[in-house]
């Protein structure tokens, strides 16, 4: 070859995917991706009563949860007394927990039991229910 003369350039030819169905599979691999990232942020709807003493009455509401929230039953002991209650969300880290609350100026000790479902968090039977119709045990606090 002469020295003044410069050999054409030859690009290699581009290699084709290992995985022949490669691309077909992105818009699965995307659908499975979005469907993970749904689960993980799941907004639980929940029952709702604020706290009161568990013999009043409370309407059927919902509300909606924060991601990082449960649906919980929460109850007030006065001693061994069951005496308030209510329903509702609350963060993750304080279910199975008991905490120390003051209500119109009595203190009780509150337990958060959860549930991870919608709904989930329906109120216990009555104590009447409970003790299959026997008369049931009331007081009222006074401060």
């Amino acid at each position: 070859m002469h020295p003044n003369h410069t050999t054409p350039h030859i690009s290699p030819v581009p290699s084709k995917p290992v995985f022949p169905g490669y691309y077909s599979l992105i818009p699965l691999v995307v659908l499975i991706l979005i469907g993970c990232i749904v689960a993980v942020v799941k907004i639980l709807l929940c029952y709702y009563c604020p706290l009161q003493q568990k013999s009043k009455p409370c309407p059927q509401t919902t509300s909606q949860c924060m991601p990082d929230q449960r649906c919980a039953i929460s109850r007030g002991n006065y001693g061994f007394f069951h005496i308030l209650s209510s329903q509702g969300c609350v963060d993750s880290k304080l279910c199975g927990s008991h905490k120390v609350i003051s209500y119109q100026g009595v203190k009780y000790n509150v337990s958060y039991t959860c549930c991870c479902k919608n709904q989930c968090n329906i109120p216990p039977k009555s104590d009447t229910q409970r003790m299959g119709g026997a008369t049931r045990f009331h007081y009222t606090l006074h401060k």
